[in-house]
């Protein structure tokens, strides 16, 4: 007896001590990465002075480069050069030196091999200089070796004459700090998942712990306007807290002729540009909106978007006018809205879902479902929309075993409803409806009283509004012409299944990393594609080894049905972006970017995935969630060090 005891905790012990080894594995690997990555990164501070390349020239035997400026700033520690490596085949030597009037203060001998792999190269002062406001200094570039491989950015000055591109460092941020904020989440994360994992909690708490985990660091790592057009997605979210449904017209015939005239001081100045950053928002966050003025937005591109693609947005913005006047408090109000509803419905999918626990938790922390999430963007409810529809009908189908319930019914014409409006090319995801056994009805009457309803609903939501939308349309590219383009597919489908093809084969590994998180922010912040390859590869381990399916089977009608309405969204996804961004005659569709297909994942795996699978002990995978864990993480950090970069 003492014997098998025994034998019980040195098993516990050998367990634990797995688990330590781990959890110390992956905290050094987050560290790795977090080190490469603030190593490669341009320099973290606020950057006031600099003058941007225009272009770029190789530096070689005889080069001289120079540029004089006046410091803004009372402190410089260094300044950063625009260097590229050109060529990796010779190492020759060249020389930059910091003058302050005509007295030299340091110089460095640079090759190939010593320069960042970023785009900048920081050369950084042995003394911080101070009380230099106002004082002339200047940076050559010259004594060149030999063939260098080095280009160099410079913009054209008078008289045709090259001048050196540069930028002026007065207070660096510590990327010391930075990695020691990256070390504390990643213990901090590992500390939180081997607690959960020994209480052995619900897949669904999990992924909400998780999720707000993520989404706090979210906050930081993304500032308020560094999204995809969430500039535009604010103010129309703003339209509809007012209670305007549509957007009215200013005259003329482009985009931004579309919008509402509100208060002035609505938004800051820097919103719209494709890099925001902390340093912006804490240079911004005491501005209010001014009661006394007013101007005219314009937001064309998310005027086409029904009213209820922003409900969640609005009414965080509702609540928040009711304390504050401040926008960036507005926008972060919406943005805890949207997040906390994309959560929510994606909670209550886990929970009710007959089939799939694990793969739709793993699919609401993918990297880029979590910045839609934390954005005012209307893609976050699109998809947790369309998550809930097949959820809803494969409960009803294989769950539920008596009479759809008053409050049942209310809910499928609910999710049809706002389904309809968020995305026309969603609309076949309504077909699913069909689903639904004849047996949740009353009767037969009452069955195709429903059909015929819930059927004039998605008929007249989906195309009232987008009879509605179409005032707001305008070509978005040069040379679109939608009817064109629609006519050619119709006159001759097989040229346009061949500029399929073709897009697929130019495109189709991008889709794939994109839908992952390969770009974020303003989707112009590249993350390291093993961070994204890494991702699919544990939604891909997800599906074939781990058994979440509850021992429900999966009939043909429901498999064919799931898989149907995948292809048809996949190719109304393409056909109306062929029409509305690709150039009539172009041989390659244009404008389609991965996250698109992310509603697709759910119901293909499901109408794809076979009969038996490898179950897991507890039917939680812990390691696919942990890798999970560690991939966003990762990722974040990578938006987080470039929220600590600004550059005026």
């Amino acid at each position: 007896m003492n014997n098998t005891k025994k034998s019980r905790k040195t098993f516990r012990m050998s367990e634990d001590l797995k688990d330590i080894l781990k959890c110390v594995l992956i905290w050094g690997t987050i560290l790795i990465f977090a080190s490469y990555l603030l190593a490669d990164a341009e320099i973290l501070g606020n950057v006031k002075q600099q003058e941007r390349p225009e272009t770029s020239v190789m530096i070689g035997a005889g080069s001289k480069l120079e540029k004089d400026f006046i410091c803004q700033t009372s402190r410089l520690s260094g300044v950063e050069l625009f260097l590229s490596t050109e060529s990796a085949s010779v190492t020759g030597t060249f020389r930059v030196t910091i003058y302050q009037d005509k007295e030299e203060i340091q110089s460095w001998q640079v090759n190939r091999l010593t320069i960042s792999t970023g785009d900048t190269t920081y050369f950084r002062l042995d003394q911080r200089l101070s009380d230099c406001k106002d004082q002339k200094f200047r940076i050559v570039l010259d004594g060149a070796e030999g063939d260098t491989g080095v280009a160099a950015g410079v913009t054209g000055g008078e008289n045709g004459i090259q001048i050196l591109a540069y930028r002026s460092i007065s207070r660096p941020f510590p990327k010391a700090l930075v990695l020691m904020v990256i070390a504390a989440a990643a213990a901090v994360m590992l500390v939180i998942f081997t607690f959960l994992k020994k209480k052995k909690i619900r897949t669904e708490v999990l992924f909400a712990i998780v999720y707000l985990f993520m989404s706090i660091s979210t906050l930081a790592a993304i500032p308020a306007f560094n999204s995809p057009d969430e500039y535009s997605h604010f103010l129309r979210s703003y339209e509809v807290s007012r209670g305007y449904l549509t957007s009215e017209g200013n005259g003329g015939n482009d985009l931004f002729s579309y919008g509402r005239t509100f208060d002035s001081g609505l938004i800051p100045d820097f919103s719209s540009k494709e890099h925001v950053s902390l340093w912006d928002i804490g240079g911004k966050i005491n501005q209010h909106i001014n009661t006394e003025k007013t101007q005219f937005y314009g937001f064309g591109n998310t005027a086409l978007y029904a009213p209820t693609s922003y409900l969640p947005q609005a009414v965080g913005i509702r609540i928040a006018d009711f304390f504050t006047d401040r926008p960036f408090v507005l926008a972060y109000g919406g943005r805890i809205a949207n997040m906390l509803c994309f959560g929510l419905i994606f909670f209550l999918a886990i929970h009710f879902t007959p089939v799939g626990k694990n793969f739709i938790a793993l699919l609401g922390l993918v990297p880029i479902n979590i910045q839609s999430a934390n954005s005012m963007s209307a893609d976050a409810l699109a998809l947790a929309l369309t998550v809930a529809m097949v959820v809803f009908v494969l409960y009803m189908r294989y769950r539920e075993k008596k009479v759809m319930r008053k409050w049942q019914l209310g809910l499928m014409y609910i999710l049809t409803g706002f389904l309809c409006l968020c995305k026309v090319v969603y609309m076949p995801f309504c077909l699913l409806l069909f689903l639904i056994p004849k047996e949740r009805f009353r009767s037969r009457k009452n069955y195709w009283f429903h059909v015929v309803c819930a059927g004039a609903m998605i008929l007249i939501l989906s195309f009232g509004w987008l009879a509605i939308a179409s005032r707001y349309l305008c070509e978005s590219q040069p040379g679109v012409d939608t009817a064109a383009q629609l006519t050619g597919i119709l006159k001759n489908p097989v040229t346009f299944v061949f500029t399929f093809v073709r897009s697929l084969d130019a495109f189709g590994t991008a889709y794939l990393t994109e839908m992952m998180g390969s770009n974020l922010g303003w989707l112009n912040i590249p993350v390291c594609n093993l961070l994204a390859v890494g991702y699919l590869l544990i939604l891909v381990l997800q599906v074939s080894r781990n058994n979440d399916m509850s021992e429900i089977h999966l009939d043909l009608p429901a498999k064919v049905a799931l898989g149907g309405v995948c292809v048809l969204v996949f190719g109304l996804t393409f056909v109306t972006l062929y029409g509305q961004w690709t150039a009539y005659g172009y041989d390659k569709i244009l404008g389609v970017q991965g996250r698109y297909f992310l509603p697709l994942l759910l119901p293909l795996i499901l109408a794809l995935k076979p009969k038996k699978f490898a179950a897991g002990e507890d039917g939680t995978p812990w390691g696919l969630f942990l890798g999970a864990w560690s991939i966003d993480l990762c990722v974040y950090a990578t938006l987080f060090v470039q929220a600590l970069c600004q550059y005026r």
